[in-house]
């Protein structure tokens, strides 16, 4: 038999023979060699007039370790009353929206979605919500999505997707939840995003990527509120806070390249700062700006309290109003920064006796102070308007010693006072200067006459705050010139 003869024998008899070879192409398929993917297309499980009841069926026929639910395309948007929980261990699940579908829950309680499904022995990805637009409804105490529980919500991500929650909570971490990504998307909510006080085992690298947390009307101050205790660390890269306040309580924090504004100008937003800090933070080339040029009522927009560490480099701090201060230090902290540019602001500022605020420059500028803010005094260092390399020298003390031989000690020491000012002795041989800031008296004097080059000036009786400088060889009304160093 040919090979022409036995192409049209098989030919013929799939003409003759069609229904063994029909396939349905409305039923959902789960299958390894598909990569573990549902749709939820309305045949096998729902679309209308609840969805939610569709994607939990899906979820309860994907296999043990888990997979993808796909939600098709549509014109408008599914309608979801039933709240679907994640709740299986180690079984992870991606809700993915085909062509950016869009779900509106229209409960006003509980909570739309669980993820619960974290594998806390192998650490698997609980998976997440992937070109999703969640839409909450315009009244009640609803949630958008709680993460964590018993079996966590280890890695979950939240990416090109849309939580809109007029009223209630956007996004509630639990219990057991850490590694979670927030990748270009947009949350609101009151609030937005809550990490609670009293999360266990949870808070480890959590990040926001290219995010947007917008504020709902007269929720500025509970917008973005992170209290999930030591163990949180929370990493924030670009995306932006619009009429929407970042409170850190506990844990860590760095923000890079974040835009911080209130284009809403709401009244919560003019009286209360854009960023509540009480926890070690970084903040690097940042936005922030105030868009009111009145009504602004807050004394600042960075407010510190606590006792940690917090470093602002660079960035642009603008406001459209006069605000008292950047920043205030109302803790036990030690704050340094480098603004790049600053308007519209006129100082920092301390409220407490125990933390203190440095403002370094960016070397090469003129005219730019290094200073440091103690409770209500400014201490400032003027930097030159030169190139080259500034040094920071070492200073060594080489001890006290007796006999004819003195072998330097070298101890390093920290950077010593230097005390100068001028004297004239108006009669006397001899004058007192007191109110020196030594602490103790194993500071040194030198001086000159600057009337009588016969002079010679010495000095006696050094105290931690006073010594005496004298004159000899010279006359009684000469003008002497002094210059003291020490600790």
């Amino acid at each position: 038999m040919t090979a022409k003869l036995v192409l049209y024998l098989l030919g013929l008899f799939v003409m003759l023979n069609p229904q063994l070879f029909a396939q349905d192409h409305s039923r959902s398929i789960v299958s390894d060699s598909i990569n573990r993917t549902l749709y939820v297309t309305g045949v096998n499980y729902p679309q209308s007039p609840d969805i939610g009841v569709g994607i939990a069926a899906a979820y309860a026929d994907l296999p043990s370790n888990g997979g993808t639910i796909v939600i098709p395309a549509s014109d408008s948007c599914y309608t979801m009353s039933t709240p679907v929980a994640f709740n299986n261990a180690s079984k992870p699940v991606t809700l993915e929206g085909a062509g950016g579908a869009c779900i509106n829950f229209a409960a006003k309680s509980g909570t739309a979605f669980v993820f619960n499904n974290g594998d806390l022995r192998n650490h698997f990805r609980s998976g997440g919500m992937l070109n999703i637009v969640l839409n909450g409804p315009n009244s009640g105490t609803s949630t958008a999505i709680l993460l964590g529980g018993t079996n966590g919500a280890e890695g979950f991500s939240l990416t090109n997707s849309k939580v809109n929650w007029p009223v209630g909570t956007g996004i509630m971490f639990g219990d057991n939840t850490w590694g979670t990504l927030f990748d270009h998307s947009t949350i609101t909510g009151t609030p937005g995003i809550n990490f609670p006080e009293g999360t266990a085992n949870a808070g480890e690298d959590i990040e926001l990527r290219g995010t947007f947390v917008q504020g709902q009307p007269n929720n500025f101050a509970n917008c973005a509120i992170f209290d999930g205790g030591s163990g949180l660390q929370l990493t924030i890269i670009g995306g932006s806070f619009d009429d929407c306040q970042l409170t850190l309580r506990s844990g860590s924090l760095h923000v890079s390249g974040t835009h911080f504004e209130n284009p809403g100008v709401r009244a919560d937003s003019l009286a209360n700062p854009f960023l509540a800090i009480e926890g070690n933070s970084t903040l690097e080339q940042v936005w922030l700006g105030q868009d009111e040029s009145k009504a602004v009522t807050t004394a600042q927009e960075i407010l510190v309290r606590g006792n940690s560490q917090v470093a602002i480099f660079g960035g642009s701090f603008t406001s459209n109003a006069t605000i008292p201060n950047l920043l205030t230090n109302a803790g036990s902290n030690t704050i340094y920064m480098s603004p790049t540019i600053v308007g519209g602001y006129n100082n920092h500022s301390n409220t407490t006796s125990t933390g203190r605020v440095t403002e370094f420059p960016v070397y090469g500028l003129p005219g730019i102070q290094a200073c440091t803010q103690f409770s209500n005094v400014t201490r400032c260092n003027q930097f030159p308007p030169a190139s080259g390399t500034l040094s920071q020298e070492v200073v060594e003390y080489c001890g006290a010693t007796s006999g004819s031989i003195q072998n330097c000690a070298q101890s390093v020491v920290t950077l010593p006072l230097i005390v100068y000012g001028e004297v004239k002795l108006d009669g006397f041989v001899s004058q007192s200067i007191k109110n020196l800031p030594f602490t103790v008296s194993t500071y040194s004097c030198t001086g000159s006459d600057l009337t009588n080059p016969k002079g010679s000036v010495s000095f006696n009786a050094y105290a931690k705050h006073s010594v005496t400088i004298a004159e000899s060889g010279g006359g009684k009304l000469d003008h002497l010139r002094y210059q003291c160093i020490g600790h």
